[in-house]
């Protein structure tokens, strides 16, 4: 009896598992740091939800797409498991590209609102072509021939549920996209925190978006295979997008307030006047020196106030700072 072969959709399934754990190496020192180690935030509870949820499917995809001798009964409740895991990941996606843009433009209540009617449209959209083509699928026996166990046929119209998502999340990169080309530097300290975000929204936002669209043209063309099998490279490119714009803000703040203390240790400044942008705690093991140091910002020029021992002269001392350019977050560190 020949060995049996693979699969285009065997190869889409692997594809997706390895973007996902590959990155999934890259960024556990980094989700450890600023995750788990960091109080329950919205953040964290959409990071964990994303990563930890995607993981579950991708798994499951791969299992059925290259494990020979599953049960039908398996193969029949598969697609509905990994349709409905679809949906989450898309809406958690979708939720952190919108709290990035409006974070971006400087927390506009207008903008937010804007983005939540456009999200409701398009996932009551997306939903209704669900609902109305997802029960034509077909469930299809896998011939010995074969590696893996579930394989199934879909209506090409049912890619049409795709093209809300994608126009949709190539809105949010338009966004992301004309905020970096209206975003100037600081001449005073290079390039900002604002900038930072906005750079890695750029990259993030397009990839997330190509992917997506990506899915809709082999939807199309390929209805049995690779078709629906490339949603796991949604799904993995959704996380792996979604979990680093996350990552990359708790990056850009922490190395951001950390530089920025450094530079005043062992000085004593004084309480009065602070206005900055950003709430920072940085611990004594990271700033070198015993004392916690406590930044308190809220947006303009600065003042920074050090409990530090200090070896000048009893008197306060007052340093100014060039402003944080892109206010309205707090972070803690």
């Amino acid at each position: 009896m020949p060995h049996p072969v693979g699969t285009s959709t065997g190869y889409l399934r692997l594809i997706a598992f390895s973007m996902f754990f590959y990155d999934f190496a890259l960024t556990f020192e980094d989700e450890v740091l600023h995750i788990w180690r960091q109080k329950w935030t919205t953040a964290k509870i959409l990071f964990l939800l994303l990563r930890y949820v995607t993981c579950a499917i991708i798994v499951m995809d791969t299992v059925c797409a290259m494990v020979s001798g599953l049960s039908p009964q398996t193969c029949s409740w598969y697609p509905n498991i990994a349709a409905f895991g679809l949906v989450i990941i898309i809406i958690l996606v979708q939720i952190i590209l919108m709290l990035r843009v409006y974070v971006l433009y400087e927390r506009r209540r207008a903008m937010l609102w804007t983005n939540i009617a456009l999200f409701v449209g398009e996932f009551g959209a997306t939903m209704v072509v669900l609902v109305r083509e997802f029960p034509k699928s077909v469930a299809l026996t896998a011939p010995d021939w074969v590696i893996g166990s579930c394989y199934s046929m879909h209506p090409t119209s049912m890619s049409y549920g795709f093209i809300a998502p994608l126009l949709f999340e190539s809105y949010l990169a338009g966004l992301a996209m004309y905020k970096l080309v209206h975003e100037q530097t600081s001449p005073l300290s290079g390039p900002s925190i604002l900038t930072l975000l906005v750079r890695d929204s750029v990259i993030y936002f397009i990839f997330i978006a190509a992917v997506m669209g990506l899915n809709v043209i082999l939807f199309i063309a390929y209805p049995v295979v690779p078709g629906f099998a490339s949603v796991g490279i949604v799904d993995a490119a959704g996380a792996i997008g979604g979990t680093r714009l996350i990552l990359s803000m708790h990056n850009a703040t922490f190395d951001d307030s950390r530089n920025r203390i450094r530079r005043f240790s062992g000085q004593r400044l004084s309480l009065s006047n602070i206005s900055t942008t950003a709430h920072f705690q940085v611990f004594n093991d990271e700033v070198e020196h015993q004392d916690e140091t406590i930044v308190t910002a809220r947006g303009g020029r600065s003042t920074f106030t050090e409990g530090a021992r200090s070896t000048s002269s009893g008197t306060d001392r007052d340093y100014e700072l060039p402003p944080f350019r892109g206010s309205g977050f707090s972070v803690r560190v």
